[in-house]
């Protein structure tokens, strides 16, 4: 789970790379209220899945999250997470939090 880095006390989005699952599941989530959208990306051996969620629905992610989707990754592969906040569609990234983690 990687978090963006917006000062202390304050989680403005968040992205999560359910791994060791078949498939793996990603998801992104826009925890604040702030007008501005989460970005994800998640990225492994060449390939790369972007996704974004500017509702700033809670804390938690939505359950269905709409903001999901799953890919099928060989067990053991290396992922790489990169979160941040964006301000508009085509805006400058902010913000961001990074973590590795394995398929």
């Amino acid at each position: 789970m990687a978090y963006t880095s917006d000062g202390p006390g304050t989680l403005g989005a968040k992205a999560i790379s359910h791994g060791a699952g078949d498939p793996e599941f990603f998801e992104v989530c826009d925890t604040k209220s702030d007008g501005l959208r989460a970005w994800a990306q998640f990225t492994w051996d060449g390939s790369t899945v972007t996704l974004e969620d500017a509702d700033g629905a809670s804390d938690f992610c939505q359950d269905p999250n709409p903001h999901a989707t799953s890919r099928q990754i060989t067990e053991g592969r290396t992922i790489n997470v990169k979160v941040c906040l964006r301000d508009g569609a085509s805006g400058p990234l902010t913000s961001c939090g990074y973590v590795t983690g394995k398929s």
